[in-house]
């Protein structure tokens, strides 16, 4: 897992250079081990904008069929901080 990589993942995002689908694709594929299934994207979106306006207690629905200790959702602060997410959770989005 490389941090400093996530972080100019979101600063990529911040300067307009891809989109926040595109780098969250790349991070859960490749800097997440084991890799994190795509279908994870929505979710990491909404908890990445739910952690910038402060809604960390907020629960998150994960996608059909994945479950995390049998539960079928999370907290924003759960999710940011299992997937590694702080880097994109810091930057403005693009």
């Amino acid at each position: 897992m490389g941090y400093l990589h996530t972080v100019e993942l979101g600063q990529a995002v911040a300067n307009g250079d891809v989109t926040l689908e595109t780098a969250l694709f790349y991070h859960l594929a490749t800097n997440c081990d084991p890799p994190v299934p795509t279908a994870m994207i929505p979710a990491c979106v909404e908890a990445i904008d739910a952690c910038r306006a402060g809604e960390c207690e907020r629960r998150i629905e994960l996608p059909a069929g994945l479950t995390r200790t049998g539960e079928r959702s999370l907290s924003v602060l759960a999710l940011v901080m299992e997937l590694h997410l702080e880097g994109f959770a810091l930057r403005g989005r693009g």
